[in-house]
């Protein structure tokens, strides 16, 4: 039910048709946000291959410290939205969207809290991200089963296993 005009449920989940080369060190599983968790006045890290300053896009993956807000300040925020800021000045920008928030917990394991989904680019001190914490069921329900959205075929194509994606506790198997 995404909706363009705010951007409302700004989430979408790809089914790949190959395995992932998981190795750790550039492609890792990341633990899902505690479900409906309050992550105000967090750090996280933003990346992204979008638009600079300048306006061009990047060769290389880019990240921006930001801290999430209790609420936006500068943008209508709706349910299952939540906007962050960098301290240090910058933003991400256009082409950065659906790209990860991620926060590292005290058990040195990177959660996904958010999507950037209206990146202020450097027009705005803010920009506003799909708060995962409301999605955290949703998706348990869609990939639970071992099933697709779309499809009646098992998902057989690497999806990390462990007790990240069990208990929450990501000790990854």
């Amino acid at each position: 039910n995404y909706n363009e005009s705010n951007n409302a449920n700004d989430i979408a989940l790809l089914r790949l048709s190959n395995k992932l080369n998981l190795d750790y060190r550039m492609v890792a599983p990341v633990c899902m946000a505690e479900i409906y968790k309050n992550y105000s006045s967090y750090e996280a890290v933003a990346t992204g291959w979008g638009h600079d300053a300048s306006a061009t896009i990047q060769d290389h993956l880019m990240e921006l410290s930001v801290e999430i807000q209790a609420a936006c300040e500068e943008t209508d925020q709706v349910e299952g939205q939540m906007c962050a800021s960098a301290a240090s000045g910058g933003n991400v920008c256009t082409n950065d969207e659906g790209g990860p928030l991620v926060v590292q917990e005290d058990d040195d394991h990177w959660y996904l809290v958010g999507l950037i989904s209206g990146p202020g680019c450097d027009g705005s001190a803010e920009s506003v991200y799909t708060d995962m914490t409301h999605f955290v069921y949703w998706l348990s329900q869609v990939v639970s089963d071992g099933y697709g959205p779309t499809t009646t075929t098992p998902v057989t194509t690497g999806a990390p296993v462990g007790e990240c994606f069990t208990t929450g506790s990501c000790d990854w198997t």
